[in-house]
């Protein structure tokens, strides 16, 4: 079940389309991709889904345990051209760089919330 708190964007059903397809591909199921990473299935069904995709040092952090390159998830290709786009915007940062970036981003949104 996913939380109420959970929100499902298209950039983030553009990432679990794109991780549900890396996964596949590397001859996981949901139950084994769980089992080598400690991510709940449920969880992952939901990312698969394109909710929650709020924490990706942890998503990342997985997807590396399953032996899945993170990266990936930017790609370019013809079918996603938003993922394209975004992909242009960060095509020589590392993965620690984009973990930073993510940090942030949750941090500005924090002290942004509104009450």
């Amino acid at each position: 079940m996913v939380s109420k708190a959970a929100k499902r964007t298209d950039l983030g059903e553009l990432l679990g389309a794109r991780l549900r397809a890396m996964r596949q591909a590397a001859g996981l199921t949901q139950v084994a991709f769980s089992a080598v990473t400690g991510l709940s299935q449920t969880r992952l069904s939901s990312l698969e889904r394109g909710f929650g995709w709020g924490n990706l040092p942890k998503i990342w952090d997985a997807m590396r345990l399953a032996g899945i390159e993170p990266m990936g998830l930017f790609v370019p290709d013809a079918q996603n051209p938003q993922i394209a786009a975004l992909y242009a915007l960060v095509p020589d940062l590392t993965d620690d760089q984009l973990t930073m970036i993510a940090e942030m981003a949750r941090a500005f949104r924090k002290s942004n919330a509104r009450p």
